[in-house]
């Protein structure tokens, strides 16, 4: 049935419709696979661009021609299909130094006996000199691998830090007043057993819990996520912005504003001073305008906790320290900006720069101080707040490609003009070389101040090895390192 005889041979009717299988259809008499269907012994294209180790399972048993896979040839397969299954040795890389920052914060929590250096009171300067940076490489390795243990991690050292503020702690100044900021005795700091709440260490460890906290209000995926101790990260953040509000408020007596004219134009600034009560300050008079780093360390805090509160104090606060800043910069023959550790205020009427009472080496701005002001400026830039723009960052990028960095790889200058040279041992500066690398994106090279930072602290000091981390700055470093890998795949401009 369904067929006749033509010359001989017993041929399908041609109105006859043949019966084919499932996920086939006739053609010239014949059942062939639809072209739509795959038949499921075929195994699938091997193009799992994302998970090397499943491409090579599937390539392991199929061969790739003309995007189809057949069964063995895996060989074909993976020399052809797009992407190949080998890995980029540069990850092999990146993770191993991950492993090493894991090492070292380990290292440095076995050496102190606790969580980075939350085990110690801020009564010797220790918490505030030390922890900050670790609060900060903490941040920088979630920025880098967005694995939420290390927000965990953050919250544990964050929560042990306010426990030491004097408010809760039960610590008092040297005024016999407790209040909600870290106040230290260190003899190097202060005159007699006077504990002193410097606007400084204040901004130091207030600037990591602002930094949380516009990270986590700004990303609604992340508000929801649980903080590791039951509470949501947002939960969280909210309290640290209400924490470091209310240490900045205690210093808003020691807060001045004014407006100035320079060439013709009115610019409102602010700056903070010490206390003007008690003369019991190491270099800093009575009520003397504080240096620039000690502005800059509590500027950070306000532009984070503007960024994270949208609180228009914050913003005018932050705008105004930012021009207060911007005053005391000039720029070099090389682009650069050179600044001073004290401030110079020209402008001011009756301001007496003698007030800085440490002029050595002709009072410029040193390598380490200085990370904290082109902190504050990148943040300034990156909550929109005006003053500076990417311009502006440039120029701070060649501060430190230009002038810190004499060019002679793993050497450097101790202040920002690029004059006195780091002796051999002297190395405290070096430990901090990746902290300039938020600023590399907006310089000419990225690529080549990676290296900078990244031959300094790997094949020089060698932080990523057992022990030789070199303390908070090296673990912050290394952070830095971790989060800006990419850039050494970068072009120059």
């Amino acid at each position: 049935p369904g067929t006749h005889e033509e010359n001989g041979q017993c041929v399908p009717d041609k109105n006859t419709v043949r019966t084919c299988g499932p996920g086939t259809h006739e053609e010239n008499g014949q059942c062939v696979p639809d072209k739509n269907e795959v038949d499921p012994t075929t195994p699938p294209e091997c193009e799992l661009a994302d998970d090397c180790q499943a491409s090579t399972e599937a390539c392991a048993t199929v061969d790739c021609v003309d995007g189809q896979c057949v069964q063995d040839y895996d060989e074909v397969c993976l020399e052809n299909c797009e992407p190949t299954c080998e890995q980029d040795p540069k990850s092999d890389e990146l993770n191993a130094l991950i492993e090493a920052w894991n090492a070292a914060n380990l290292f440095i929590d076995t050496a102190n006996g606790g969580l980075g250096y939350t085990q110690w009171s801020n009564q010797q300067a220790i918490l505030s000199q030390n922890e900050d940076a670790v609060m900060e490489a903490i941040l920088s390795m979630y920025r880098a691998t967005s694995d939420i243990s290390y927000l965990h991690l953050f919250v544990q050292h964050a929560d042990l830090v306010l426990a030491w503020r004097d408010d809760n702690a039960g610590f008092t100044d040297y005024k016999g007043e407790s209040n909600p900021v870290w106040s230290n005795a260190y003899d190097a700091y202060v005159i007699g057993d006077n504990a002193y709440p410097f606007v400084l260490e204040t901004g130091q460890l207030t600037w990591p819990l602002a930094d949380f906290a516009q990270m986590v209000l700004n990303d609604e995926e992340l508000k929801l996520q649980d903080a590791g101790d039951g509470r949501t990260l947002s939960e969280v953040a909210l309290g640290y912005v209400t924490a470091a509000e209310e240490s900045l408020g205690f210093h808003h007596q020691r807060w001045h504003t004014d407006e100035v004219s320079i060439d013709g134009e009115s610019i409102q600034i602010g700056w903070f001073s010490a206390q003007a009560d008690e003369d019991i300050l190491v270099g800093i008079s009575p009520g003397s305008v504080l240096p620039v780093n000690h502005q800059t360390s509590m500027g950070r805090t306000v532009a984070a906790l503007y960024a994270a509160t949208g609180d228009d104090s914050h913003k005018d606060r932050a705008q105004r320290m930012a021009r207060w800043v911007a005053l005391e910069l000039t720029l070099d023959p090389g682009g650069s900006y050179v600044w001073h550790y004290w401030p110079k205020m020209s402008y001011a009427e009756g301001y007496v720069d003698s007030l800085a009472l440490d002029n050595i080496h002709d009072n410029i701005e040193d390598f380490g101080h200085a990370t904290v002001t082109i902190q504050f400026a990148q943040m300034v830039v990156e909550a929109g707040l005006g003053v500076w723009d990417e311009t502006d960052l440039d120029r701070f990028e060649r501060t430190f490609r230009q002038n810190l960095y004499t060019g002679i790889p793993g050497e450097f200058n101790f202040l920002v003009d690029g004059t006195h040279p780091l002796e051999s041992g002297e190395d405290g500066p070096r430990y901090q070389s990746a902290r300039f690398l938020r600023l590399a994106p907006y310089g000419a090279n990225p690529a080549e101040h990676y290296e900078i930072a990244r031959y300094t602290l790997l094949d020089d000091l060698a932080v990523h090895e057992p022990g030789k981390i070199g303390g908070a700055t090296g673990l912050a470093s290394l952070a830095e390192l971790i989060r800006f890998w990419d850039l050494q795949d970068t072009l120059p401009d």
